[in-house]
């Protein structure tokens, strides 16, 4: 956006008339209401000072700027003749401004921007609140002959007179670089140090910065300081006019109502009360030393933000956010780099929106609303999409969005970040229960044409949280209206959600399933989440009861499916950017944001052009240079057809089956071909070595019919023994030995960690030696995972199953390739958790061949998974 408009020169002026005159037509066209000698203001007009020499009565300046209604001049501008030096010009407009700062002393929003203009050259200096004179700089050098635009003249310019408006309004960089300089400070604060104080009292500053753009009358965020008479230092000052304004706002009725629950909230996060006072946290930050003059700066640099084009609360909780508050909070946030992703399929798979009067009709909801993700990035998609005005925005916004949260913080929170997005207010409800059965008559009367959520997850007094938000979706939208919800996976596949799913197929067409990272809400949770998009059904599609025939009423339907292995981010706890391009501009990492390619066109995610184009991702590996699989594709409902299941929902079970059967031969076929072709007796090998080493040991064999099965348990089979309680890390490294026992937990890798033999757990007692040969199974973690252990000691914490056979001869790698697959997927099967339990392990049933098939698979298997591990090396 053009920041600054060129103050051209009048070759053809000749009297100050004819500069003035020009003036006014190149503010005019700028936005600036103009107006000449008075304000309208009586205070202020009676307090311009006079030019007489005895200096009674009161001046009248040539031109007094204005802009967006309000009713205080901006700026105070005098005009010479071409052959008068602009200084002269300059000084006058001086003159008016200090005269009338000295006469309405502490009077906030005076106007601080001077400017002499002859016709030829134009100047611009700043009113300090130290009361000196600056010239007025943008990017080190002196603006002369031009002008900021009305939107970023008060705003933009800082304490020191330099024009921070020069890009615009806040980008979502200047935001991120004044949160780390936060962050810093907040280090040597012994209140905002750790914990959710910090995300707390930062949103509230913002707030209040938020506030004094808006309201012209209070002054700017740079003049505030000056606005404390007789403050001991720039601190006290600064910690004195924080306090003052949040007063005003609390002591308003009005506002209270919109912004008293950022400044001052109780709340109740699962049994544990939280409360947040902000003049509580101020009073408790030494006025002594510089911490407000900091933070005052910190935020003076920082641009506008009244327009700003991003999450403001998503970026506190990112930067400013522990990782023990992250844990804490993340229940209540979605990465917006997620919701900007999707929202846009979910409003063109509806069938777009046309026009203001479409939008205009529409409700929008979010029944768990958290900090308003899903709704401030409708509303933007909304407005950006319909080419909206600010006035059109707030307008729309104030009929057709609906927020409902548990938190009464979490409603605030999504207020301000509905405000910061342009919201005029929507209607956003903290304290409510959008599951209770009275919530019905607090929604829309007709229903909602749109809701678009992320429930809590887990168990409830209604049930599985998130299955009992789904139904409360489904039910208060309109027929023919549309959802988008977060859900667990297991809502999706496993065999105790299957009345959840049948009760979606039955009441809705789901169009769209989109699997998320396992990190995508790291570190809150790496439980596993899809995105379901669906559209109500006028009329039930299938019978009321549960039975599964019906679904060949609805069989041909089509789901489009799709896997996100890379979200911009990296996975794993850390979440760093994953930004690197590749040669056309497109991500390498990232699936779910725009890109441009080498011609400068703006392209479409990965993800959008998958869904709704129909455009097969190019994705192979992921960040770490692993193959990912395949990614994208549309099923018959009639296809995801499962015995146990009714129907699997879950991508990957359609787009990368876990656990596939082949047969005994081909098996070994496979497997001798890929070892003779490492072991280069071969050089023909039909695909990538790493890839069908891994698929191989992922498989289930059908052994020939002729072989003779005995049928056992792996608790006839192994002496069972559990891992030691109270192993911890902490434990561990007490005892750390470099050349002492490995200790094997819940990992698919090999362990990190050693200990000595001498080692005392947490509960006193001696830890428990195990030998090979042994097979160690994962009970939580990566559930399932098996690692085989030929020879020699080693340890295991409580995550862990030692299954010591009783046979020491007995063939481990062929029962690794014959059970892991399906305990891993037994653990999926088992909830949210993933987890084993020591009486499921105990009873699963084994089909054992002849000892020369175990022997055969045996000497495979191990094979196999040697030359992986040389690969990975």
């Amino acid at each position: 956006m053009s920041t600054t408009f060129l103050i051209s020169p009048n070759s053809s002026a000749i009297s100050e008339a004819d500069v003035q005159a020009h003036a006014a037509s190149i503010l005019g066209a700028a936005g600036y209401t103009v107006k000449h000698h008075k304000s309208g203001n009586v205070r202020i007009d009676k307090s311009w000072p006079s030019k007489t020499k005895s200096g009674k009565g009161h001046g009248f300046p040539d031109t007094l700027l204005f802009s967006g209604g309000n009713d205080l001049p901006m700026c105070v501008w005098e005009n010479k003749n071409p052959s008068v030096k602009v200084d002269l010009a300059l000084d006058e407009a001086k003159f008016y401004i200090e005269g009338l700062h000295a006469a309405m002393a502490l009077e906030p929003a005076l106007p601080r921007i001077a400017v002499g203009f002859n016709g030829i050259d134009s100047i611009v200096e700043y009113y300090t609140p130290e009361r000196k004179w600056v010239p007025v700089k943008s990017d080190g050098k002196l603006l002369v002959n031009e002008f900021p635009n009305p939107e970023l003249l008060l705003g933009g310019i800082d304490s020191s007179g330099n024009f921070i408006g020069r890009l615009g309004f806040a980008t979502i960089q200047d935001l991120r670089d004044a949160l780390k300089k936060l962050k810093t400070i907040y280090r040597l604060i012994p209140v905002l140090s750790s914990g959710r104080n910090p995300v707390d009292f930062t949103v509230a500053l913002l707030t209040l910065k938020l506030l004094l753009e808006q309201n012209v009358s209070w002054g700017t965020w740079a003049e505030q300081p000056a606005l404390v008479p007789g403050a001991a230092s720039e601190s006290h000052a600064v910690a004195e006019r924080l306090v003052s304004l949040v007063d005003r706002i609390l002591a308003d009725p009005i506002m209270k109502a919109k912004y008293g629950d950022i400044f001052d909230f109780k709340d109740s996060i699962e049994e544990s009360e939280i409360n947040f006072k902000f003049k509580f946290i101020l009073s408790k930050i030494d006025r002594h030393k510089n911490s407000f003059s900091e933070i005052f700066k910190t935020l003076d640099s920082l641009p506008p933000l009244e327009h700003a084009n991003f999450d403001i609360f998503g970026e506190v909780f990112q930067w400013i956010g522990d990782e023990s508050t992250k844990k804490a909070l993340g229940e209540f946030f979605t990465g917006r780099h997620i919701i900007s992703s999707v929202v846009p399929i979910l409003l063109e798979r509806s069938g777009g929106l046309r026009s203001m009067s479409d939008v205009e009709k529409l409700k929008i909801g979010d029944i768990a609303c958290g900090t308003g993700g899903f709704l401030t990035e409708a509303l933007r998609y909304i407005k950006k999409t319909l080419s909206l005005s600010d006035a059109q925005t707030r307008e729309i916004s104030k009929k057709v969005f609906f927020g409902y949260d548990l938190g009464y913080s979490n409603a605030s929170r999504a207020r301000v970040n509905m405000y910061f997005a342009g919201d005029g207010f929507s209607e956003i409800k903290g304290g409510f229960d959008s599951l209770a059965k009275h919530s019905i008559t607090q929604f829309p009367a007709d229903g909602f044409d749109f809701i678009l959520t992320n429930p809590p997850y887990g168990k409830s007094s209604y049930g599985r949280a998130e299955e009992a938000f789904l139904s409360k979706v489904i039910e208060i939208l309109k027929p023919g209206a549309w959802g988008m919800i977060v859900l667990p996976a297991g809502v999706v596949e496993n065999p105790r959600s299957s009345a959840a799913r049948y009760m979606l197929l039955r009441s809705c067409k789901v169009t769209d399933i989109i699997s998320l990272p396992k990190h995508a809400f790291a570190p809150y949770t790496q439980q596993k989440t899809v995105i379901v998009v669906f559209q109500k059904r006028i009329v039930d599609s299938m019978p009321l009861s549960e039975a599964w025939s019906g679904l060949s009423l609805i069989e041909n339907e089509k789901i489009s499916m799709y896997v996100v292995d890379n979200d911009g981010y990296a996975n794993s706890d850390k979440r760093y950017p994953t930004d690197r391009k590749s040669v056309d501009g497109s991500w390498l990492h990232d699936e779910l944001s725009r890109w441009v390619d080498p011609f400068g066109n703006s392209r479409p995610s990965h993800l959008h052009a998958a869904l709704i184009d129909e455009v097969e991702p190019p994705f192979k590996v992921n960040e770490f240079n692993k193959e990912t699989g395949k990614k994208y594709g549309r099923f018959r409902l009639m296809d995801l057809r499962d015995k146990d299941r009714g129907v699997n929902l879950l991508p990957e079970a359609s787009l990368r089956p876990k656990l596939h059967e082949i047969d005994y031969y081909e098996y070994v076929k496979r497997a001798q071909s890929l070892i003779d072709y490492y072991d280069r007796k071969t050089d023909n090998l039909e695909c990538g070595i790493l890839s069908e080493a891994e698929y191989l040991m992922g498989v289930n064999l059908i052994y020939p019919a002729q072989s003779i099965m005995i049928k056992s348990t792996i608790n006839d089979i192994f002496e069972l023994t559990k891992g030691d309680q109270s192993l911890s890390e902490a434990i561990i490294y007490r005892y750390y030995e470099e050349d002492g026992l490995p200790v094997y937990g819940g990992g698919v890798e090999s362990p990190k960690y050693r200990i000595s033999e001498s080692a005392i757990t947490g509960n006193g007692k001696e830890i428990s030696i195990h030998e090979g040969p042994s097979i160690v199974l994962a009970m939580d973690g990566s559930s399932g995972a098996m690692t085989v252990i030929d020879t020699g000691k080693f340890s295991a914490n409580h995550h862990a199953l030692v299954l010591r056979p009783n046979d020491e001869k007995f063939q481990l790698y062929w029962f690794k390739q014959q059970m892991e697959q399906s305990m891993r997927n037994s653990a999926s099967n088992k909830g949210a958790s993933a987890t084993l339990t020591l009486p499921f392990v105990k009873l699963a049933v084994v089909e054992v061949p002849i000892k020369a098939i175990r022997n055969e698979i045996n000497n495979l298997r191990r094979r196999l998974e040697e030359i992986r591990k040389k690969l990975h090396e």
